[in-house]
Formats: structure tokens, sequence, C-alpha cells
């Protein structure tokens, strides 16, 4: 049958428009299908820092919180991971006979802004730092290196400082004797370099914001050295009581609560550990009272030691911190120092107190928190019961710590963790008066002598010389040991790779989310 002309466009026309009909549905098909499917998400770790970080200058920290939040966005020449002490910036070092001379070969690394980081952004941070006028309550760490201190007392030029870029990818540092644990010092925020500007890290993470009293962002550092293995593309580090805390990390929205940043609520231990959810990890920490030897009585070695008798810290770690931490009337953990005072010595305290009646009501300061509260308590009262009468006052982190640093206390409940695992880093806290983490205006002559030559001693003769030194301590009691600590906290059972080493600090470098067991 012969079609006509008419017939054969009328058809070449509907064919046409169903093409484009068909082209117009596919495409409008296709974008519904791209706006209804889910983008992926980033890969997000929440924590709980419970407060304000006093600072994020590594020249300035002092905190255990700070510092865990200061190597998540820096990092200097090794790092401590749960594979021990590993080299980060540094590609490799050599060290002389003397043990004194240690010389690193730099990575070619470079800060968030791009550029390369180099052996003298080393130099300038420890320049800085060691001025008199620069407040580093952590310089004392540097006074291992030829010239530290005395450049850090005004006795001595910057010039002569046993710190050395040899070249922009050498670093050299002298020092005054072999240290054992120097690498360990190495791995700590005062050693790593300065980035010479606000808003550059060298870290795994980089700071994306910070809304004061509420929460901190980090964003993986797209510039970091090892940024293949970081599996964490956003931290989220909230600022909340440890009570909403543990409400936010049952609702999912932190995957870890507790210790480092902060405690589990003692309302919520018993059912943590009757299912198994609790993690108790001990750490070289020990939980003290630093005393203000230029206040009144306290200026008294007799009545500071009536108050270390009188504190029955048994009592205190079983009715008040339900077991979690082990009572302990030393400075050092696991130390064997002959005892100078028994626990909760009534009777004993109120003998010392015969020859030093008290002249006025001290006051107990301590860092607001429930557990915290409960403590200053028990201790008000145990010291009540022996005639020692104490006001307490419940202090923010940052007064706390101002009032302290400024010695504008009388009595201060704290702790010190150590910063590498050799009981000299706790006495050497108050080796002379001066040293930015004593606050106690304490100094004596055979006590700084004892730390000095326990430094060039190894062996048996070091240990003697260090016990020696804590008895002195303990005797004379600026600061009053209470306990040794342990750490407790919960975490998504899906976290893994995150690691607290036994200085108590946590990395989360190598953290990622995984459903296998």
């Amino acid at each position: 049958m012969k079609i006509c002309k008419f017939d054969q466009i009328k058809k070449h026309s509907f064919t046409m428009r169903a093409k484009k009909s068909s082209f117009v549905i596919f495409f409008v098909s296709l974008l519904l299908l791209m706006c209804s499917s889910p983008q992926k998400e980033a890969v997000k770790l929440a924590l709980n820092i419970v407060s304000e970080p006093h600072s994020l200058d590594t020249r300035r920290l002092r905190t255990l919180s700070d510092i865990s939040i200061a190597n998540m966005i820096y990092e200097g020449l090794f790092r401590s991971s749960k594979e021990g002490i590993v080299k980060a910036l540094a590609d490799d070092y050599t060290v002389d006979e003397s043990g004194t001379i240690y010389r690193f070969k730099l990575k070619k690394t470079n800060w968030s802004d791009g550029r390369a980081i180099v052996a003298e952004d080393f130099v300038r941070s420890f320049n800085t730092l060691l001025h008199p006028d620069f407040p580093s309550d952590y310089a004392f760490l540097l006074y291992y290196i030829k010239g530290a201190e005395k450049i850090k007392k005004g006795e001595q030029e910057l010039e002569t400082l046993g710190v050395k870029a040899l070249d922009s990818h050498t670093l050299e540092f002298q020092l005054l004797h072999p240290i054992p644990f120097f690498l360990d010092l190495l791995t700590l925020p005062v050693f790593f370099p300065y980035p010479g500007a606000n808003g550059v890290y060298n870290g795994p993470f980089t700071l994306f914001n910070w809304f004061h009293n509420y929460q901190i962002t980090l964003n993986k550092n797209s510039f970091y050295w090892d940024r293949d293995q970081v599996k964490i593309e956003k931290v989220e580090l909230h600022m909340c009581d440890n009570e909403t805390g543990m409400q936010l990390f049952e609702k999912g929205q932190i995957d870890l609560e507790g210790s480092p940043f902060g405690i589990i609520p003692p309302d919520s231990r018993d059912q943590l550990l009757k299912t198994g959810r609790l993690t108790t990890h001990p750490i070289l920490g020990t939980t003290w009272i630093r005393v203000n030897t230029k206040r009144d009585d306290l200026m008294n070695p007799t009545f500071r030691k009536a108050i270390a008798t009188a504190i029955h810290r048994k009592d205190i770690c079983e009715h008040i911190l339900f077991n979690s931490q082990k009572p302990s009337l030393r400075i050092c953990p696991n130390s064997r120092t002959e005892k100078a005072y028994c626990d909760g010595g009534k009777e004993e305290a109120k003998e010392l107190l015969l020859s030093c009646p008290q002249s006025r009501i001290f006051t107990l300061s301590y860092t607001s928190s429930t557990l915290s509260n409960r403590l200053a308590q028990a201790i008000q009262s145990q010291l009540d019961s022996v005639g020692i009468q104490i006001v307490l006052e419940k202090l923010e982190p940052k007064v706390f710590f101002s009032r302290v640093s400024k010695k504008d206390y009388d009595l201060a409940l704290g702790n010190w963790i150590a910063d590498v695992p050799d009981p000299i880093n706790f006495l050497q806290n108050f080796r002379t008066a001066d040293t930015g983490t004593n606050n106690t205006f304490w100094e004596n002559v055979q006590f700084k002598e004892l730390i000095d030559r326990a430094i060039t001693l190894t062996g048996s003769a070091r240990v003697e010389a260090l016990e020696v030194a804590e008895k002195i301590l303990l005797e004379e009691s600026p600061v009053i040991p209470l306990y040794q600590m342990s750490m407790q906290y919960v975490k998504n059972p899906r976290l893994k790779g995150i690691h607290i080493s036994d200085m108590g600090l946590i990395d989360i470098k190598g953290a990622y989310f995984s459903d296998e067991d």
C-alpha cells in the first residue's frame, strides 16, 4: 500500500515527540535519583572534653586534656602510640658516644598552609619559651638541654642554647647529661616546632571552628605527612558536664565518655560495671593536695604532716571512689620509699597538732565536678574530726589553674600524671621554688642536690637517691598524696584504634569504626 507524503511527515513528527518525551522522562528520573540518594557522610568521631582548653599553644600547655587535644593538631619528632614511641617528623637520628649529642634528620613535611617544616621552626619555639618573660610551666622539661635553665633564669644569652639548626632539615640537641628517656620527652608538645602563625597546624587534624564553651570541630589535615593512615575525617569535641556527656553517649551522640578528659559520674559507675561496659586503665598518676607553704600555720612542716596523717585514704577510695583508685602514701606510683606517716591516723595527727595549734581556717580549692566535690567534702570531714578547720572553694578550671599558678590558694586538690615513665618526673616538680609546676613555694637544698645527682646516676645508686629525695618530700609535706590514679571510660564498641598511654594521653590518629570484634 502506498503511503502519502503527509502520513510520512505525521509519523516522523510523532516519533520525534516520543523520543523527546522519553529523554525528558529519563533526565527527570535521573535528577530525582541523584537528589534522593544519600550523600556520603564524613567519618566523624565525637568526644566530650568537658570544659574549654586553657590554651592550644604547645609552649604553654599544662593539663592532660590540653596536651591530648594538642596532639590531635600538632606533632613533633616522635609520637607515642600503641606500638610505643614511633618516628613522626624525624626521619632518622644519631647519638654520639657520650650520649649527649643527638642529631635528627627531618622528613620532608608541611604545615597546613603548605609551607615546609624546617629545623629552624623548632629553634624558634625553644627560643620563645625559654625567654625569661614567657610564661611556660613546662619549660623545666627543657633543662636537660645545655644552657636552657640559665637562659630561662636570665643568667645566660640565648645564643648559648644547645639546640641548633645545622641546615633546614638537620636539628641538633646538646644535653648536659645522658638522659635515658630523652626520646619520650620529644613526644611532648613543649618540644614541638612552632608554626610562626595562628591557624597553622601539622598534626593529623586541623582546627575548623571553636564555639567557646560549646564545641570544637577538627577536620582531617590534607597536608599531614601520614594522612593515608588517618581514617577519621571530622572530630567533634563537645564541652559539657559528665552527666550530660553520659546521656549523649547513651543516645549514640558521643563515642567516648570519661577519661582522659573527664570522669564517669559516680551514679553511673555501678551499672556500667555490671554490664561490662566500663574500661579501667591504671596510669602513672598521683592525686594529691598542694600546700601553700607561705600561708601562716602551713609554713610549719609539722602542721602539714598532721593534715597528711589525718586523711584516711582507704576510706575515701572505698566510699567516695568506689574502689576505682588505689590509696597511696607516696608521691611516685609504684614507689617503695619508706612511709613518712600512717593513713587515717587521727590520734597521731592530734599529737602533732599539740605543738602547732591552728590559728585560722584554711581553704581547700578544687575544680568544679560532682566527684571532686564529694572528695573535697570527705577530706573536710576527716580533717574536722581532728580539729583542723577547712572551708571548701569550688572553682571553674581556668580560674583554679590561674590561682594555683599565681600561688593564690591555701590548699589545692590536684594531681600529676607522668610525662615520661620515670619517677624523677614526679619529684623534679619540686626541685626549686621557681619550677613552673611547683606552686608551693617549697624548696630544700638537699632535695635539689639529690635530684641533680640522680640525673647523672644509673642503677641502684639512682634508685636510692630518688627514694631519699621522695622521703624528704613526704616528711616536709608541701604536697600530700591521696591515691594512685586509674582512668575509667566507656566507648562506642565500633570505635577501634584509639590509644591511651600509661601517661594518660589519648591518641586518635589511628582511630576508625568497625563492626568486627
